[in-house]
């Protein structure tokens, strides 16, 4: 079962973090099927893979939930 929170972000961000989420999650899957297929090993593609996460806007998409999360810690609405 998963808690329901009423974390949200900025309506205003709503865009920009649709395409973050969407970079992210195509980044990711594709990452994903190139070391399950052996596209890339995971002994020596690793690192290069966790850097390239910041190319989809992996720290911008953090910040943005991070302030969400903050304003929902804060009480605020």
């Amino acid at each position: 079962m998963v808690p329901q929170t009423s974390v949200w972000p900025d309506p205003s961000l709503s865009g920009e973090l649709a395409t973050l989420q969407t970079n992210l999650s195509n980044y990711v899957n594709q990452s994903q099927l190139a070391f399950i297929t052996g596209v890339k090993n995971i002994d020596t593609d690793w690192d290069a893979y966790v850097k390239g996460l910041d190319s989809t806007g992996m720290p911008r998409y953090l910040q943005i939930q991070q302030q969400a999360y903050d304003k929902y810690k804060s009480g605020s609405k």
